[in-house]
C-alpha cells in the first residue's frame, strides 16, 4: 500500500487525511518513484479551499512538486532506470496526479534527473518557483543585462527564484517585502535593492533607486493599488507582468500611464511554460544549468515530516516565511 494525503471535502488543513491506497499499476511509459521530499505551494492551500484555477475532484490529492528515487520503470521508459535520483515537473491534474504521497507513478515526461549537488529537499523546491519566475521575467518581461526589474512579495519562493534568475540574466533586481527583517537575507540571495513597504514609500524608493532610467519591468504577485505606483516607475515601453493577487484591494488599470508610456500590462500563469514544449525545454535547461553552477539555490524556510502535513499547511497559512516549506518522507 502507498500512503497518500487527500481531502474528501473542501476546507481548512483539518480536512486533510492520510489514506492507504493500493499501489497504482505501472504503465509502459510510467515511472514508479519513492518520494523523499515534497515541496508545498500556496496553490495547494487554495486548491483545498476551492480558490484555485483547478477545481478539486473529491477525494483529491494535491501537490505540484516532489523529489525522490526511481523504484521501477515501464518497458518504454528510455531515459531513466531504477536507482536514479530525480525531481518531478508539475503534473497536469492535482486531484489525480498530486505529489502528496510517499510513492508516485507518473509518465516519464514529468521527471528530470536531479543534480548531485542538490539535496532531495532542495530538489523538491525547484520547479514551481523557478518555472513561474522564468516565464514571468525571462519570457514575458524579456529582461536583459542592466535592466532594473521590480520583484514584489520577494520573500516567497517564487520571489527568490525571480531575484536569482534576474541576477543570472545580468539584470538589477529590486525586491519588495512587507517587513524589513527580510532585507539582509534577500540581499544575500541576489537582490540589489530591497524596499520594506510597511515602512517605506514604494514610488519614492523606486524613483531614488532607478533615477531617470526607470524600471524596465515589474514581476508583481500583489496587485491592488500599488499597481499605479509601479506603472509610474516604469520607463517607456516598460512591462508589468502580474502573476498574483495577494492584495485584497481592487486592482486599477493605469490607463493614462499605459497610453503615455506605451506600457504592456499582462497577466501571467506558469502553465504557459508547461504547456509549450519549446518554452518548457528552454526554461528547464536554463534552470538546470543555474542549479548545477550554483547561480540558482532554492531557499528552504522550514521542513516538516510526512506525518505532519496538516501542521505544515497550517504553518503556511499563518506564518510569515522566507522561501519554501518542505515535507520530508
Amino acid at each position: 500500500m502507498s500512503r497518500v494525503w487527500r481531502f474528501h471535502k473542501l476546507g481548512g488543513p483539518d480536512v486533510l487525511q492520510l489514506d492507504a491506497l493500493a499501489r497504482p499499476l505501472i504503465g509502459e511509459y510510467d515511472i514508479h518513484l519513492k518520494v523523499r521530499a515534497i515541496g508545498l505551494n500556496r496553490s495547494d492551500l487554495n486548491f483545498r479551499k476551492d480558490e484555485y484555477i483547478q477545481k478539486a475532484v473529491l477525494p483529491a490529492r494535491f501537490g505540484y512538486e516532489a523529489a525522490g528515487t526511481v523504484i521501477a520503470c515501464g518497458s518504454h521508459v528510455r531515459h531513466f532506470r531504477p536507482g536514479d535520483d530525480v525531481f518531478v515537473l508539475p503534473p497536469d491534474d492535482l486531484s489525480i496526479q498530486g505529489t502528496s504521497a510517499d510513492e508516485l507513478v507518473l509518465p516519464e515526461k514529468f521527471f528530470v534527473h536531479k543534480p548531485a549537488n542538490l539535496s532531495f529537499e532542495q530538489a523538491s523546491a525547484v520547479w514551481m518557483s523557478y518555472l513561474t519566475a522564468w516565464g514571468g521575467i525571462i519570457h514575458a518581461a524579456g529582461i536583459k543585462k542592466g535592466d532594473y526589474v521590480l520583484i514584489t512579495a520577494a520573500s516567497s519562493s517564487v520571489g527568490i527564484a525571480a531575484i536569482q534568475l534576474a541576477r543570472q540574466a545580468g539584470a538589477i533586481p529590486v525586491a519588495t517585502v512587507r517587513e524589513s527583517r527580510w532585507k539582509e537575507t534577500l540581499r544575500e540571495n541576489g537582490a540589489a535593492h530591497v524596499i520594506a513597504t510597511n515602512t517605506e514609500d514604494l514610488l519614492t524608493e523606486l524613483t531614488s533607486i532607478t533615477g531617470p532610467e526607470g524600471l524596465s519591468a515589474a514581476f508583481d504577485a500583489v496587485g491592488g493599488a500599488q499597481v499605479m505606483d509601479i506603472a509610474q516607475a516604469l520607463k517607456k515601453k516598460g512591462r508589468l507582468i502580474i502573476h498574483g493577487y495577494l492584495s485584497s484591494e481592487p486592482t486599477p488599470f493605469p490607463l493614462r500611464l499605459a497610453i503615455r508610456k506605451s506600457l504592456t500590462v499582462q497577466g501571467y500563469l506558469f502553465t504557459e511554460i508547461l504547456n509549450s514544449e519549446t518554452l518548457r525545454s528552454q526554461a528547464s535547461q536554463q534552470i538546470l544549468d543555474g542549479l548545477v553552477t550554483g547561480e540558482l539555490i532554492p531557499l528552504i524556510d522550514r521542513s516538516f515530516p510526512f506525518s505532519q502535513m496538516r501542521e505544515a499547511q497550517e504553518y503556511m497559512e499563518e506564518a510569515s516565511r522566507l522561501g519554501k516549506v518542505i515535507v520530508t518522507v
